[in-house]
């Protein structure tokens, strides 16, 4: 789960490395450094743990017109200087950037050991920039020796490499990691996301699995197996996801902000779904969701929608489908969740379906996932830069429940118009949100229930303010409250209760046994005497303002708590390792 990007072009290589570093820091931010050729001919780097900003600082002018950087997320070796990247080589012929991890990193050690090699750092990387050493010092070519890292390494890797010896190329390889390759009218570039490139690149041409090969300013060389392969690389406008905070003080609340414009996009998506897709609903014998995180969250809700319009329909965390595979009921449909198209664990899922019944949900169009998927749909809400997930959690709902309409014979844009103005109620009373988040942050700690929608909206927001705020916070089903975690209820307590929808009624009533052992609870609902009144709303579209209030209420405990919102500690945005 890091960030890597590369360039063999005419352009300023410092201010690129910069700025496109400082795009991918949602993909890793323990550590960040570079490497470019020096003009003795040598290979330069220059790291620190921390940010980008804090690398821009120590790094001085260059003219190299080859360079690489990344951006860590650690894995393999605590954060450290000795363990940023890019990693070099014992003898300095090699200085590469990874992204992945090395399963059978013990049995590469005992080889290179048994070849002369001791190591620096404690990242399976420096073992990769050895080895390829090793393989050069052999008298493989670099071709050769990228080659025989597929047939040596298991796990997965995503490499920009320097070479001493060859001074006008930046190799590269790709095995289930991401890795992208750019063309534009200065050069040739590689990114692990194509957004770092915008501005640089004008087309881009997503390596499969097994590929490696070289790029230069004048050529990209691309082979497999031993063989070479012509890239084809196809025009993209990434317009839309270039990143810029645009006068906010965080991503975070600027991506919130622009929910209720990005659920009025969705109106032509769900109308522009194709007719096969809709038909393919419509006759699925059952339909099981699968996502992670947030968008395990996201295929709970949705698997409540189409259970509401005639559908058998489940949802399963993906980390869990992949161990324990349920059976497979034939005629059954599946739906896989992943806002970066790149998830390691929906990707373990995919390769476990039958062919021909997956449909893919993202906001990355050429994502993994996507390609692999024997359909795709597309969120297109435009860049989400800070790591936890809003606009695109809501999208995945609006889609899906648009989509589950459409095969019940419906328009599919029902409530979306009423649902933005919601949104755009809730975000216009953010200072009454701050508010409760002062009070909130001088207990320690925060619960939601809610029954029915309310409950997965409860459910989402106690991960929100767990991943935004560090803040400790649970949920549970507020039927379930009295079954044990009641217990924990005492003087002062903060609950949230969502009293929405089919379970309002019960919802107030568990709510006032907490408050009658001593909680301190707030209601959101639709009565005009709540605490903070919201609209009501037609099925599982309920459930959007009430997770809108709680990813606000997770930014402002963030802000009162001093927590980086943008970039939480210990996660990263694209989940790409187990």
């Amino acid at each position: 789960m890091c960030g890597i990007v590369g360039a063999a072009a005419s352009f300023p290589m410092r201010d690129f490395l910069l700025k496109s570093l400082s795009k991918l820091q949602y993909r890793g931010y323990d550590s960040a450094g570079v490497a470019y050729f020096g003009e003795d001919g040598s290979i330069k780097t220059k790291r620190t743990v921390g940010s980008v900003e804090m690398l821009e600082g120590m790094l001085p002018p260059f003219s190299s017109r080859l360079a690489i950087g990344h951006t860590r997320w650690a894995t393999n070796g605590l954060p450290s200087l000795k363990n940023a990247h890019p990693q070099t080589s014992l003898h300095g012929l090699v200085t590469l950037v990874h992204n992945g991890i090395i399963e059978n990193e013990q049995t590469l050690r005992t080889f290179l050991e048994k070849h002369g090699y001791s190591f620096r750092s404690s990242t399976d990387t420096e073992l990769i920039a050895d080895f390829i050493e090793a393989a050069l010092s052999s008298g493989k070519s670099p071709e050769e020796a990228l080659s025989s890292l597929f047939r040596f390494l298991q796990g997965s890797f995503a490499l920009a490499i320097l070479i001493a010896s060859s001074p006008g190329k930046l190799y590269f390889a790709k095995q289930s990691s991401p890795l992208v390759l750019g063309r534009g009218e200065c050069g040739h570039l590689v990114a692990s996301d194509p957004a770092a490139l915008v501005g640089r690149a004008d087309s881009f041409y997503d390596l499969e699995d097994g590929y490696y090969g070289y790029v230069s300013e004048d050529e990209a060389k691309l082979y497999v197996d031993g063989k070479e392969v012509p890239p084809s690389f196809e025009e993209r406008n990434l317009g839309k996801y270039e990143i810029d905070l645009r006068g906010y003080p965080h991503f975070m609340i600027k991506e919130i902000e622009e929910e209720p414009e990005a659920l009025m996009g969705l109106k032509d998506t769900i109308q522009a779904i194709p007719e096969d897709i809709v038909r393919l609903v419509r006759e699925a014998s059952s339909i099981c969701l699968i996502g992670c995180g947030s968008s395990y969250h996201a295929a709970l809700l949705s698997a409540r929608a189409a259970r509401r319009l005639g559908k058998r329909a489940n949802a399963i965390p993906g980390s869990e489908f992949s161990i324990d595979p349920p059976p497979f009921e034939e005629g059954a449909l599946f739906f896989l969740l992943s806002q970066s198209g790149e998830t390691v664990d929906i990707l373990d899922v995919l390769r476990l379906l039958p062919k021909g019944r997956t449909i893919a949900l993202t906001n990355a169009s050429h994502s993994r996932l996507a390609r692999e998927s024997a359909h795709h749909l597309f969120l297109d809400v435009g860049a989400e830069v800070a790591v936890a997930a809003t606009k695109t959690f809501l999208g995945e709902v609006v889609l899906l429940n648009g989509l589950f309409l459409r095969a019940a014979g419906k328009e599919g844009t029902e409530g979306i118009d009423e649902a933005s103005r919601s949104l755009r109620d809730v975000i216009a009373r953010k200072h009454e949100v701050r508010s409760a988040a002062s009070a909130i942050a001088r207990t320690g700690h925060l619960y939601f229930i809610g029954r029915a929608e309310g409950n997965e909206a409860a459910m989402e927001c106690a991960l929100k303010v767990k991943e935004v705020a560090c803040f400790r916070c649970e949920s549970f089903p507020s039927g379930e409250l009295k079954h044990g975690p009641i217990a924990l209820i005492e003087k002062g307590t903060p609950l949230v209760a969502f009293s929405v929808g089919k379970g309002e009624a019960m919802v107030r009533l568990n709510a006032r046994e907490a408050e009658a052992r001593g909680a301190s609870v707030l209601f959101l609902g639709s009565r005009k005497e709540d605490d903070f009144p919201v609209d009501p709303l037609p099925g599982v579209l309920e459930a959007l303002p009430l997770v809108c209030y709680g990813q606000l209420l997770s930014y402002f405990l963030a802000l009162e708590l001093g927590k980086p919102c943008d970039r939480p500690r210990n996660l990263a945005k694209s989940v790409t390792v187990r």
